[in-house]
């Protein structure tokens, strides 16, 4: 016993692998998690699970990765940027209305910098785990598992809706579905996100794994290896392997589920991205498909995305002198103004997306809000007012009526929220990380050769996409985040193999630094004197680094353990409201 266990710390990989993947896949499970006996059971119960599995991974990856630098961060500029996002976040927090908020938002939104942060290590973990397309390929398709189980839950909700499930919430959005979200506008962000991911194993399914040629091909005559290549088109290509009809039916089933569940939310900004996803990804096909046959698709999918959105302006026209549907009283489960719709017949979606009163009435509280948003903006260009201030930022410029318009904690808008709470430094690291994951994409469809890994890349491109557009009028949840930075850590998988590929290929070069001091006019001496200096320092460095190591995992432990702590912290008080809003001494419930 005592040799396996040293055995297990000579190979710390077998120790501490396991249970790092074990807690990935456990996040992933986030969508799924509600906490009943809570004041607000969805946002609280998802951010809690959520940051103490993030918490425990990342020590366990931090005392790893300093153990064997293999499994560090690979380079990459996303990485970077979102570091740079979260340190002006900081820095704008700092000099804001309310730092405090800024830190830990609300019981009823779960959001603020130490989220935020959260999220980033989940991504920074993930990216630095999965390093094989094997292992992206199993990451992803527990994914869509999930999702399935969402989709699913969320129709047999609309269809059965006093069914004791597991969770015994009422809809507050009737007919409108929430579901395990609790809010119709986020679950709708997280299917839109599954139902796209799991077309794109579908178009992935389709395309043959590439054949190596023979070694004798390049001895072939030219007329001959054009027959072949005339023989080899004529004959259908067989499933890669892995994909057989068993896993086409999972993907088809996900899609299928995401689909019909993204109808029953009736969110048109989900419906919105759910269309610029699949648009951006026949784009992609259409502009850099290897096969003429792929080229086409793409054309003839924009083309048919057009109808569809001519079709729908065509019909909002016809309809728009028509009443709108009864509404019964604002809902107020959720803490915001919201309407709830009658249903008359047929798809809740379909109604709302073809009245030009819903369009309209949605629209415009929408533009009033981030009309508030910028004017806030213009008073603080520079550093905003704080991340998650929004609240005490548009209050000052928002001047609708009563029964039209209040208040809102968040902007409906990223663009909007970035620039009000974070202002010029935040909105620029916030563009800069969008504009970075677009290039990583379109260079992702251009160089990648494999057909099934470029379509991976490509809808995971059209995921990002069509979550930058519904954020456009939406805000970001514990769904939402995972989708996110778990796709983002995908996408850092593919930068750095592409520029792996490209530094193979391109002759070695000295590092930067060199390069700077060598091009520079110095004195010999000082150029001796510099390369002494580096001299001592390699030599100084084999004696600094294990002190330093501990230092560094013993502070990733202390962080992670603040996390926990903070988290039962969290736990506690929202109990505690539960209690004293079910019966109970109020005050000394809160006490």
């Amino acid at each position: 016993m005592t040799a396996h266990r040293a055995a297990l710390w000579r190979d710390p990989e077998r120790l501490l692998l396991p249970p790092i993947r074990m807690g990935i896949a456990l996040v992933l499970l986030t969508p799924l998690v509600t906490a009943p006996w809570t004041l607000y059971p969805f946002s609280v119960g998802k951010a809690l699970w959520a940051r103490v599995l993030i918490a425990v991974v990342f020590a366990l990856w931090a005392v790893l990765a300093l153990m064997r630098s293999g499994w560090r961060p690979p380079r990459s500029a996303l990485l970077w940027v979102l570091a740079a996002g979260l340190a002006a976040a900081l820095l704008s927090a700092v000099f804001g209305v309310s730092p405090q908020h800024s830190l830990w938002s609300t019981y009823t939104r779960m959001q603020g910098i130490v989220n935020a942060a959260h999220w980033a290590a989940f991504a920074l973990v993930v990216a630095s785990v999965a390093r094989t397309w094997a292992d992206w390929t199993r990451l992803l398709n527990a994914n869509l598992a999930v999702g399935l189980a969402v989709s699913a839950f969320a129709i047999v909700r609309f269809a059965a809706p006093e069914t004791p499930l597991p969770f015994p919430f009422r809809e507050g959005y009737w007919p409108r579905i929430g579901a395990s979200a609790g809010n119709p506008i986020l679950l709708g962000a997280y299917l839109q996100a599954i139902a796209l991911l799991a077309i794109g194993f579908l178009v992935r399914s389709c395309c043959a794994p590439p054949a190596p040629a023979p070694e004798a091909a390049r001895y072939r005559k030219p007329a001959a290896r054009r027959r072949r290549a005339r023989e080899s088109r004529k004959v259908t290509a067989p499933p890669a392997p892995g994909d057989g009809w068993w896993r086409r039916l999972f993907w088809a089933a996900t899609a299928c589920s995401a689909l019909a569940g993204l109808t029953l939310t009736g969110s048109l900004g989900a419906g919105a991205g759910l269309g610029a996803g699949l648009g951006a990804a026949c784009l992609l096909y259409a502009l850099f498909g290897r096969a003429r046959r792929a080229r086409r698709l793409g054309l003839a999918g924009l083309g048919a995305l057009g109808a569809c959105a001519l079709v729908l302006a065509l019909v909002l026209a016809l309809r728009g002198g028509e009443a709108p549907a009864p509404a019964a009283e604002p809902d107020r489960t959720a803490g915001e103004q919201s309407v709830r719709p009658t249903l008359r017949g047929g798809n809740v979606m379909l109604e709302r997306a073809t009245s030009a009163e819903w369009v309209g009435f949605t629209l415009g509280n929408r533009l009033r809000s981030w009309e508030a948003g910028l004017k806030a903006f213009a008073e603080r260009p520079l550093l905003g007012w704080g991340p998650d201030n929004y609240f005490v930022a548009s209050a000052r410029h928002l001047s609708a009526p009563r029964e039209r318009t209040r208040v809102q904690d968040h902007a409906h808008n990223l663009l909007v929220e970035e620039a009000a709470g974070k202002g010029a430094l935040g909105l620029a690291a916030w563009l800069a990380l969008w504009g970075l994951t677009g290039l990583v994409v379109l260079r992702a469809a251009r160089r990648i050769g494999d057909a099934r890994e470029r379509a991976l890349a490509v809808f995971a491109g059209a995921v990002l996409a069509g979550w930058f557009v519904q954020g456009q009028t939406s805000f970001y949840s514990a769904e939402s985040w995972l989708q996110h930075m778990l796709l983002l850590g995908f996408l850092t998988h593919i930068e750095a193999a592409m520029r792996a590929a490209r530094e193979a290929e391109a002759p070695r070069r000295l590092p930067a630094a060199l390069r700077l001091a060598a091009a520079l006019p110095l004195p010999v001496s000082l150029r001796r004197a510099g390369l002494r200096a580096l001299g001592a320092m390699r030599t100084a460095l084999p004696r600094i680094r294990p002190g330093m190591r501990v230092a560094a995992g013993a502070a990733a432990l202390g962080v992670a353990g603040a996390s926990i702590a903070s988290s039962a912290a969290i736990h506690a008080g929202a109990a505690a409201m539960w209690r004293a809003d079910h019966g109970g001494p109020f005050i000394a419930e809160v006490e």
